[in-house]
C-alpha cells in the first residue's frame, strides 16, 4: 500500500532503467498473481531457475529494463534510451496487462513445472536476487 509520502510522489523518474530505486525494483519483483498460489520459496526457486536458463537476463539492471512497461524511446544519439516516468500506482495494472499480452502472444516459459508468462518469470528472477 502507498503511504502519504508515496502518494505525494506518484511519478517516479528513472535514470538507467531504475537503478538505485528500491521501491521500483520491489514493485517489479512482486509477481502478484503467482504469490497467491505459491510461497516465496517457490517464487525464489522459479526465479533462480529462470536466471540459470537465461543468463543474458540474470542481472538486476537487465531484468528491470525488460520489466518496465515502457522502457523508453530510442534516441538519435547512438541508440541510448530515454526512460520515462511511471506512475507507481499504475505499475501493478501495467504489469498485469503485460502478462496478459504475453499469454495472448504465446510468450511463455515452463520453469520447474510452472507455465508462466515471460513477464512473470522475469519478476521471479528479479525477486530471487533478494532485492524485494
Amino acid at each position: 500500500m502507498l503511504t502519504v509520502a508515496g502518494a505525494v510522489s506518484m511519478t517516479v523518474p528513472f535514470a538507467g532503467c531504475g537503478r538505485g530505486n528500491k521501491a521500483l525494483t520491489a514493485a517489479l519483483a512482486r509477481p502478484d498473481v503467482l504469490s497467491h498460489i505459491c510461497d516465496v520459496a517457490a517464487i525464489g526457486q522459479i526465479g533462480a531457475a529462470y536466471r540459470a536458463q537465461t543468463p543474458s537476463e540474470a542481472r538486476q539492471d537487465r531484468l528491470t529494463e525488460l520489466l518496465l512497461p515502457n522502457p523508453g524511446l530510442p534516441m538519435a544519439d547512438g541508440g541510448k534510451k530515454q526512460t520515462t516516468g511511471i506512475d507507481e500506482t499504475r505499475l501493478p495494472k501495467l504489469l498485469e496487462e503485460k502478462i496478459r499480452d504475453d499469454y495472448a502472444g504465446g510468450k511463455i516459459v515452463i520453469i520447474k513445472g510452472w507455465v508462466l508468462s515471460i513477464t512473470e518469470a522475469r519478476q521471479c528472477a528479479l525477486y530471487s536476487l533478494g532485492l524485494q
